[in-house]
């Protein structure tokens, strides 16, 4: 494991407030506590609306805690594809490196795990998974259109509470480039996407997390929203939500202490995710839904060896409604629907079991 020592680290970052897109992209492991492990995640998203394809790239890093003596560090390339007209398409590959294949870059940013890499501007891969086609990737993007998003309280990027951080560095890309898995290439031209990084000692005990890039109503815009239950040893928080809608230039921001105390989010069960999300001016109530074929399973480890699963979709539909208050009372202003265009993803211990009762 190689690289230059963060300058910033990103929860600094964060919680002044600054949406540096490149600082918040910096990696946060040279300072993790070697007692509590640590894990690191990003990942890219974009699905295209004409074609019905989608997928779901992701380069982590997986650091045991001290008290876990079955896992060794790793680090890792996952790619899933989803295909909504032809399902059998539709799957997920990765391959696991040594700790030492991970290398960064600070000013310009990048991370590299063996062949493949991210950086601002776009991202390579070149995999070989054990049992599965040969997977490669060259896909490039411009500057993004929106300011990047703080799923948190800007104060809550520091400090124990909670165990895991997300914040989105780009919330809405045009991507270009090509992937191809075995023989079948998947060229892509300007598709809407996006790119967020995540890190911490343990994963949120549950969470439910939807993402839309493209509205096939008309709206032109971005949603990203999150609903999560954090454990307090034996102990689970109460569902915890922030989301963030920008719609024909105009941005409503549902992420504030205000937001969080009044913000409802219902993480699961399978195959729905529905919320409600408030500011002092806005309301955005919305459900998102995904089909089990146009699903991938993925098996996710906490730094203390905590087993959880995790069902992705990039090809999922969407609903929402977007309402100001006038006066006492709510006026509806937007209907929105994302057909066959939101990504929704549902976590946790629980998840396994939901799925193999998916029908």
């Amino acid at each position: 494991m190689s690289g230059d020592r963060v300058s910033v680290h990103p929860a600094h970052i964060a919680q002044k407030g600054d949406l540096d897109s490149e600082g918040m992209n910096r990696p946060a492991w040279p300072c993790y506590d070697p007692r509590k492990g640590h894990y690191e995640v990003w990942y890219l998203t974009w699905v295209d609306p004409d074609s019905g394809q989608g997928a779901w790239i992701r380069f982590t890093m997986d650091i045991p805690s001290d008290s876990n003596r079955k896992d060794e560090p790793k680090v890792s390339v996952w790619c899933s594809f989803f295909d909504r007209r032809d399902p059998t398409r539709t799957g997920s590959w990765k391959a696991d490196y040594p700790l030492e294949a991970f290398s960064f870059e600070d000013n310009p940013f990048r991370v590299k795990i063996s062949d493949s890499e991210l950086t601002m501007s776009g991202t390579a891969g070149n995999l070989e998974p054990e049992g599965g086609p040969p997977v490669q990737w060259e896909l490039e993007w411009g500057t993004d259109s929106t300011h990047p998003f703080l799923h948190l309280p800007p104060s809550l990027y520091r400090g124990f509470f909670p165990r895991t951080k997300v914040l989105s560095p780009h919330l809405d890309l045009q991507i270009s480039g090509f992937l191809r898995i075995g023989d079948q290439r998947v060229e892509l031209r300007e598709v809407p996407g996006g790119q967020t990084h995540l890190w911490g000692t343990c994963h949120a005990w549950k969470w439910t997390w939807g993402h839309v890039n493209h509205f096939t109503d008309g709206g032109v815009g971005v949603f990203e929203g999150l609903t999560g239950q954090v454990a307090f040893g034996p102990f689970r928080s109460w569902p915890l939500s922030a989301s963030f809608l920008r719609l024909d230039e105009k941005q409503y921001a549902f992420n504030t202490w205000y937001s969080a105390l009044r913000n409802r989010g219902r993480p699961g069960p399978l195959p729905e995710w529905e919320f409600c999300a408030r500011s002092r001016t806005h309301r955005l109530e919305g459900c998102f839904r995904a089909k089990k074929e146009d699903t991938v399973l993925v098996e996710y480890r906490d730094p203390d060896g905590r087993r959880l699963w995790c069902a992705n979709s990039e090809i999922a539909t969407a609903h929402m409604t977007l309402s100001e208050r006038v006066g006492r009372t709510w006026e509806e202003r937007a209907r929105l629907v994302a057909d066959g265009t939101a990504a929704v993803e549902f976590a946790g211990d629980e998840v396994s079991r939901a799925y193999g009762l998916w029908t």
